[in-house]
């Protein structure tokens, strides 16, 4: 008899604490952490159309999985370089309120003229290496007020020492579009609007997460993920 009154709390007192944990999506039972993951992702994408799915959904995974080593989760900064330099290709989300801006960005010139083709972590190749970066310290160099960039991946490990930094370009801007039918190009780094450096370097300083992003499909295979 007692041992039918346990059973009864049990199953009265506690399946309602797992059912509050785990919730059917699809008929798959998911765990909250899981679902409201689901749900930033899916927020993210209804107010930015232009960001790339998949690039969204590695991007979030690497900061779950990450965070400790990432100190400033207020934004989120992907460069879809699918996309030509004639397009807006850089997306800084605000990952507070899921809603983004779009800048122009550069690839390096040995990566390709409007489309960055080929890719490549050597030093001295002026291409533009693509994965997930850390963002450093603000500092003034020789292109004026900069960003340290950190390659966290074997696709980008020679950031630092390729000073692959961000940085303000004339070369990248509407007017240079027009006049040369495509941005200008940087040494690898993701050179963006001189007007806008400033504002981008002081939200994205200090240890937020950047992801230099193209299709698998259209990858070189010189250069993979690792």
């Amino acid at each position: 008899m007692r041992y039918l009154v346990l059973c009864f709390l049990f199953f009265t007192g506690c399946a309602p604490t797992f059912l509050e944990a785990h919730k059917s999506v699809g008929g798959a039972i998911v765990n909250d952490s899981e679902a409201l993951f689901s749900k930033r992702q899916t927020r993210i994408l209804r107010n930015n159309p232009g960001i790339p799915p998949e690039a969204l959904k590695q991007a979030l995974a690497y900061l779950k999985s990450h965070s400790d080593s990432i100190s400033n989760q207020n934004y989120l900064t992907i460069v879809n370089f699918d996309l030509p330099s004639t397009e807006k290709r850089m997306f800084v989300i605000d990952l507070h309120s899921s809603t983004s801006e779009s800048y122009f960005a550069a690839h390096g010139k040995g990566s390709g003229e409007n489309y960055a083709a080929t890719f490549s972590n050597e030093i001295n190749s002026g291409m533009t290496s693509l994965g997930f970066y850390l963002t450093g310290d603000q500092y003034t160099g020789n292109d004026g007020v900069s960003l340290q960039l950190h390659g966290l991946q074997s696709s980008n490990s020679n950031a630092f020492a390729r000073a692959v930094v961000m940085h303000g370009a004339a070369y990248v801007s509407q007017d240079f579009i027009n006049h040369y039918g495509r941005l200008g190009r940087s040494l690898g780094c993701p050179a963006v609007e001189l007007q806008y450096v400033a504002e981008l370097i002081e939200k994205l300083k200090n240890g937020s997460l950047l992801y230099h992003y193209h299709s698998p499909t259209e990858r070189p295979q010189s250069q993979s993920l690792e």
